[in-house]
């Protein structure tokens, strides 16, 4: 008797882990922090970030990572709606799931490229380009004029119509 209690309970741990070496987190997620702004600070050394630098940039990071926090829980609810029974409950309004989905990552996204563009003003000329190369290096593509040319922001506005058709 005492053997196949044993047999069962091997039986139900066995059955019960389903651990498969496997992360649902991407490969190359941040080390610092929970948002694309720790890419900025985990180059910190590539980028030759200064003590107030690197204050700064893990504020911006932790305000963004609780700012995006209720926006990625609503985000996930929208995906995963969790269980529905097809014969009591209503069919799901999948047009308007998906156009919730589609407006809370436009409003993730951009939140995460206003806290991006504030990290950007909190370095220096020469150190916005280096910046934009780290973040392409993760699929984060910034357009950041002051990266390619710190200068023209004053000179651009004192033109009458230079030609750029709107």
């Amino acid at each position: 008797m005492k053997h196949v209690v044993a047999v069962v309970v091997a039986l139900a741990l066995a059955s019960c882990h389903h651990d498969d070496g496997a992360t649902t987190e991407p490969q190359d997620s941040p080390k610092a922090g929970t948002t694309p702004v720790a890419y900025l600070l985990d180059a910190g050394k590539e980028l030759h970030l200064n003590a107030e630098q690197t204050k700064k940039l893990k504020d911006l990071d932790v305000v963004l990572a609780k700012d995006l926090e209720p926006l990625d829980a609503r985000l996930h609810d929208v995906l995963h709606p969790g269980f529905r029974n097809p014969r009591r409950d209503p069919p799901p309004d999948v047009k308007g799931r998906i156009d919730d989905a589609k407006r809370l990552s436009k409003e993730r996204a951009a939140r995460v490229d206003n806290a991006l563009h504030r990290a950007l003003d909190e370095l220096d000329a020469a150190q916005r380009p280096a910046a934009v190369k780290v973040l392409g290096k993760h699929d984060i593509d910034i357009d950041d004029e002051s990266a390619e040319a710190p200068n023209d922001a004053e000179g651009s506005g004192s033109g009458s119509g230079s030609g750029s058709a709107e």
